[in-house]
């Protein structure tokens, strides 16, 4: 009790409880602008599978919690993102479900990924709403569960980083190995993904090079 008293009274002394979830330091809107402003413009071409050339684009982040229990599981939060191409008014480039919960074994956080098999519907559907109530491993692809990301929590945020050694089998039939990496600090919001065939050349690599740096809106 002196301790927490303590920590209580004196100016500058938090705990990790008094920073907000994983989940919640995510939600609102990111933006990448000011990174791909002062980049080169050499840089400024679309995206490419591969690496056939380097390349960074603006990107435009909107993250949500909704409520999907099917994926969130027990004491689970699933964060709903929408990016979109060239700002907030472009079309939109990536619809993914982050679901954060705790290890059935540890009990420490770790991230899903998963990609909805039809994510028109789910752009402007509501958080609570029937769309995303109703949703189930079904409706999603998604990453097997040695690819879960361990979640870090920070003072100011959260890192969360793929396992080595987590291989998929792409619909393409072409065995990768995933990595990414997602680091929050405060308004700042990094994301690098890519996947490595057994020939060591990348299928992917978002942006090449990475990361995206967001910043809050």
């Amino acid at each position: 009790m002196p301790a927490l008293l303590l920590a209580l009274l004196l100016p500058g002394c938090q705990t990790f409880g008094a920073f907000p979830d994983p989940a919640t330091a995510l939600v609102g809107t990111w933006d990448n602008e000011a990174q791909f402003a002062a980049a080169d413009p050499a840089l400024h071409r679309p995206p490419a599978a591969g690496t056939p050339y380097a390349w960074l684009d603006r990107q435009h982040a909107l993250f949500r919690i909704v409520q999907a229990p099917a994926l969130a599981g027990a004491g689970g939060t699933a964060v709903h993102l929408v990016w979109r191409s060239g700002g907030p008014d472009g079309p939109v480039s990536r619809q993914r479900l982050w679901v954060f919960r705790p290890d059935p074994r540890t009990g420490r956080t770790v991230m899903h990924f998963h990609a909805l098999r039809d994510p028109v519907p789910f752009a402007t559907a509501a958080p609570d709403g029937f769309a995303f109530r109703t949703l189930t491993l079904r409706d999603v692809t998604s990453y097997p569960e040695p690819c879960a990301l361990p979640v870090r929590r920070t003072r100011t945020g959260f890192a969360a980083r793929i396992p080595e050694g987590c291989t998929i089998t792409a619909q393409s039939g072409r065995t990768m190995t995933l990595s990414a990496e997602i680091r929050l600090a405060g308004n700042s919001l990094d994301y690098a993904e890519a996947g490595t065939l057994p020939d060591g050349q990348f299928a992917f690599r978002v942006p090449n090079p990475g990361p995206y740096r967001f910043t809050r809106r």
